[in-house]
């Protein structure tokens, strides 16, 4: 089991993220990878390979309804959600 967690945050001293990503996979690469701040709910995404994990990323951020109520903007944030995607996936 493989796995990582990235987040966007306005300073070092709070631990509150503007925007995150969590991912779990196995040895077969089967798993999830899931956005968290981005809207009302969490965005969850399912997926059976590497490759439609590599599709993820820009989903996510297509998927994404942030509201306006921290300090980056919601489109600042979303564009994040990708570029935050796609390090935790290319560390992994």
């Amino acid at each position: 089991m493989r796995g990582g967690y990235e987040k966007l945050r306005m300073r070092k001293a709070i631990d509150y993220p503007v925007a995150n990503i969590a991912l779990s996979m196995n040895a077969g690469d089967k798993g999830r990878l899931v956005v968290g701040s981005a809207g009302q709910t969490p965005l969850i995404y399912d997926f059976s390979s590497h490759d439609e994990l590599r599709e993820i990323p820009e989903k996510a951020q297509n998927d994404m309804s942030p509201v306006n109520n921290m300090y980056l903007s919601p489109l600042y944030r979303k564009s994040m959600v990708r570029v935050l995607s796609d390090k935790l996936i290319n560390r992994i």
